[in-house]
């Protein structure tokens, strides 16, 4: 089973692709640098290409960038934080296996190491890894434009 959900979510994945390419035209996402003693905070989701990303996501109707990312990070990791301790540092436009969208990116540092609490089913694997560790597993292009702005 725990080979065969993230396989479905790829599955999955690839069969949405048109409606997901509508979806990301219309809609704005965020995304957040993580980091800890110069790692960064990765997740693999359910539903995608089994690589890593930044913890992120969509922006409901009305919700402010910083909202959306506070939202999220507390869904995909467990990880609990006032608004004052995102820095946003800047908008910019992704591209994920040929889907381009609109993000705000965001970054916070943590003083301690913070228990993760990953949603079952949404986040297959979380991770702490540092920038060699990161370009050791191949990311996608994009995880590195993001990253090179945390550099």
């Amino acid at each position: 089973m725990n080979k065969l959900w993230p396989f479905v979510g790829r599955l999955a994945f690839w069969i949405t692709w048109p409606t997901n390419w509508f979806y990301l035209r219309i809609g704005s996402r965020t995304r957040i640098i993580v980091t800890y003693q110069n790692r960064v905070l990765v997740v693999k989701s359910w539903l995608g290409n089994g690589k890593w990303g930044l913890p992120g996501g969509g922006r409901h109707r009305g919700e402010s960038a910083v909202s959306a990312v506070q939202r999220e990070l507390l869904e995909e990791t467990g990880i609990s934080l006032d608004q004052s301790a995102f820095n946003l540092i800047g908008d910019s436009v992704g591209s994920f296996n040929g889907l381009n969208y609109k993000y705000s990116l965001f970054m916070v540092n943590l003083d301690k190491l913070p228990e993760l609490k990953p949603p079952v089913g949404e986040i297959t694997a979380i991770q702490w890894l540092s920038r060699a560790e990161l370009l050791a597993n191949r990311p996608t292009s994009d995880l590195l434009a993001m990253l090179d702005r945390w550099s």
